[in-house]
């Protein structure tokens, strides 16, 4: 029997419309002409005999199959996966290795879509998949999971951490800063940084950390070119030195803060309740000389955090230089004197070391005395 005569005894096997009798299959859709034999026989076929899987008819594997051949193809897979034991697989059987076919059904809509029923029902085809790819151990799948998430890129991988709600692998810069903030950090994070790599962790570099500290501060914070004098006072130079704009906005702006949180504390009466102090020091260290503002009236009024800087320059603390940096201050620190917060009087306060008050008061020591 040539390969159209057998093409043709099958194909009426992959229509939908029973067939009863051999009148029918002549008489059908495809009209096949000379047929003698019953559809029985068709199992004597040279196709199922293997008699056309010569090396002739494989090399002609690679071509598309035909309209028939598409229907056969569909009604014989058809009744694999309906043969039962068989599990959405159909294994064909070759000259080697047997040819392995997985029934997949395609979504009409994606997972990102669609409820979490449907998602848990996918789960469970993938992970059936996945078994059958990786192997039967428990060992095998979880290597091929770590294996896949290995291969997704930075982006991809924090994306997905972030829907799991697992540690990122990259904390933003508003984070960094929120971080160094709560941890009263002032300096580098290089330690953390290190550590953190170890874990699968990273932090955004420092230039980016203090960029957005500058767009936070851009309003409040202000330089002057001013000349100063060196430790022993016989040259001088041109610096910056940084400070506050406006210290009664900024004070006022931290007062807002404090009390929407519920954080003001006039300490079992110790502070008037008509009252609100601030206290104003200066010291020097690391090569700086650095004014600090606090208000007296938080739990911890000596805590980094509520310690604000609103003078600073890299200049020795001598009597000129402290002259220079505080004159912008002064008139600043009496009109703050004077202000009332919502019927609150403030009450500024200096402090500092001794050192620092002797030369903010004009005095050379102990015996010094001060003529008014």
């Amino acid at each position: 029997m040539s390969y159209e005569r057998a093409k043709h005894a099958l194909f009426p096997l992959a229509v939908s419309t029973h067939v009863k009798s051999q009148q029918d299959i002549a008489t059908g859709p495809l009209k096949t002409p000379h047929r003698s034999k019953k559809l029985t026989d068709s199992s004597t076929s040279p196709m199922l005999k293997g008699t056309l899987l010569s090396p002739e008819t494989e090399a002609k594997t690679t071509k598309p199959l035909t309209n028939e051949e598409e229907l056969l193809s569909t009604y014989l897979i058809r009744r694999k996966l309906n043969t039962p034991g068989t599990k959405d697989t159909v294994r064909l059987k070759t000259k080697g290795q047997p040819l392995f076919l997985q029934k997949i059904t395609m979504p009409r809509k994606g997972s990102s879509t669609v409820k979490s029923p449907l998602k848990c029902k996918r789960e469970k085809h993938l992970e059936n998949f996945r078994l059958k790819m990786s192997g039967s151990l428990e060992a095998d799948t979880l290597k091929q999971k770590a294996s896949e998430f290995k291969s997704l890129n930075k982006t991809a991988k924090a994306k997905i951490t972030s829907l799991l709600g697992l540690r990122r692998g990259k904390f933003t810069v508003a984070e960094t800063r929120a971080m160094k903030e709560a941890m009263n950090m002032t300096y580098q994070m290089r330690l953390q940084s290190k550590f953190l790599k170890t874990i699968g962790s990273n932090l955004p570099n420092e230039h980016a950390v203090r960029r957005l500290h500058k767009q936070i501060t851009a309003g409040d914070i202000a330089v002057k070119i001013k000349t100063f004098q060196n430790k022993k006072m016989k040259q001088e130079y041109d610096l910056e030195v940084a400070y506050i704009r406006d210290i009664l906005q900024f004070v006022t702006k931290k007062l807002e803060e404090h009390d929407k949180g519920g954080e003001l504390n006039w300490h079992d009466g110790k502070i008037p309740q008509n009252e609100v102090w601030i206290k104003i020091g200066g010291d020097h260290g690391k090569n700086s000389f650095k004014v600090a503002l606090s208000i007296f009236n938080l739990s911890k009024p000596n805590a980094k955090q509520n310690t604000h800087l609103i003078v600073m320059a890299k200049v020795p603390d001598t009597m000129h230089n402290m002259q220079i940096m505080l004159d912008d201050l002064k008139p600043q620190i009496e009109s703050l004197q004077s202000f009332t917060w919502r019927g609150k009087a403030m009450k500024v306060f200096i402090f500092g070391d001794y050192w620092f008050l002797c030369k903010l008061y004009g005095l050379s020591g102990p015996s010094s005395m001060i003529v008014v």
